[in-house]
């Protein structure tokens, strides 16, 4: 029962159990396995349909039917997962060393429900002592689904998002709506069929919008290890009516500005976020050029070179307190804006004519 509960969860015994004991009727098990998760988790688990195990050359590989898992007592929802079918295969030579990995799962019609309390208690954690992050030995490489209803929850940011995902012949279908931050969100786009959650050398096709407040941003390209975001290659493009939104967006200060219409390529690579080649407009302004990003502590380290053929002082001008273009040609003498300086430490050089 200590195995149970340091590797804590729901997949994880239904596919050691399986896996072990195939031979003896997996319909048996149906019963302990319920008890076990619930005792390991102190939440409910029902499998309320069968359990057909399926033996293949590589994995062994099962379904179950009807199944539920319970929220904690401290989440808004009972439920965290339902789905009318749960299929999977597993590998067995992992299981020697505690793991569990699963090269394939398929989700019939599942509702999940993700919640992060104030207090930093997460439902998706299944150890009762919320230590299993970063550590936990159920490894899903690959996900595919049919039709599925996701929320996510989190009141200390005013984050509350539902989505729907659907397969369809070009891949999987996607609709979110709900409030990001406080600001209403409303996204949409289409993935690949298979959704490679930590497979380190498929990248994941993504194509989508959303719009968050008066942001919006448009994807086209491939995300690698969705679960951890490995890598992301993508081609982007960034609309606003002031890039200091983007503070409410990406957590990072930028200067308040004109409307702005950017495009370029985003690359990521470990802590390194690199917008690559972009090019655009800023109010009459064009900009051209790369920006890096670099996540750590105590804060963020940006560095960049812009260069720019028109440059109006007016577009950027409130970067250093300008509401509107200097009558002298110098800068302005009202103070810097500094509330959000603290998020970001920034080395740009800017290369450019000045008009007035």
């Amino acid at each position: 029962m200590r195995a149970l509960k340091w590797t804590g969860g729901i997949l994880l015994v239904l596919f050691v159990a399986l896996g072990l004991f195939l031979a003896f009727g997996v319909q048996l098990l149906r019963g302990p396995i319920e008890s076990a998760v619930t005792k390991a988790t102190g939440r409910e688990l029902r499998i309320e349909g069968e359990l057909k195990p399926t033996w293949t050359w590589l994995h062994p590989r099962f379904r179950a039917e009807k199944v539920s898992f319970a929220n904690p007592d401290w989440a808004v929802e009972e439920t965290m997962f339902r789905a009318d079918a749960v299929e999977a295969s597993i590998s067995l030579l992992p299981l020697l060393t505690g793991r569990v990995v699963v090269p394939d799962l398929r989700l019939e019609r599942p509702d999940v429900s993700l919640e992060l309390a104030p207090d930093g208690r997460k439902n998706w954690l299944l150890d009762q002592d919320q230590k299993d992050e970063g550590g936990s030995r159920v490894h899903i490489r690959a996900l595919t689904l049919d039709a599925a209803k996701v929320r996510y929850h989190e009141p200390a940011r005013d984050i509350s998002i539902a989505a729907e995902l659907s397969s369809e012949k070009e891949g999987v279908d996607f609709l979110a709506k709900g409030r990001y931050k406080g600001l209403p969100l409303l996204a949409s786009g289409v993935g690949g069929q298979v959704l490679a959650l930590r497979d380190p050398e498929t990248p994941y096709p993504i194509k989508g919008q959303a719009k968050i407040g008066h942001t919006t941003i448009t994807v086209d390209g491939t995300v690698t290890s969705i679960a951890e975001l490995d890598a992301l290659d993508a081609n982007i493009r960034l609309q606003g009516s002031s890039m200091v939104q983007l503070y409410d967006v990406f957590g990072i200060a930028f200067p308040d500005t004109s409307p702005y219409d950017t495009s370029g390529r985003l690359v990521r690579t470990g802590s390194t976020w690199r917008y690559e080649k972009f090019s655009g407009k800023v109010g009459k302004s064009d900009l051209a050029g790369s920006f890096e990003l670099r996540t750590g502590k105590p804060r963020a380290f940006m560095q960049g070179e812009l260069t720019s053929r028109l440059l109006n002082f007016a577009d950027l001008g409130p970067l250093v307190g300008a509401t509107e273009p200097s009558k002298s040609g110098v800068l302005p003498d009202r103070p810097f804006d500094t509330a959000r300086w603290d998020s970001v430490d920034a080395a740009v050089k800017i290369r450019a004519p000045l008009t007035a």
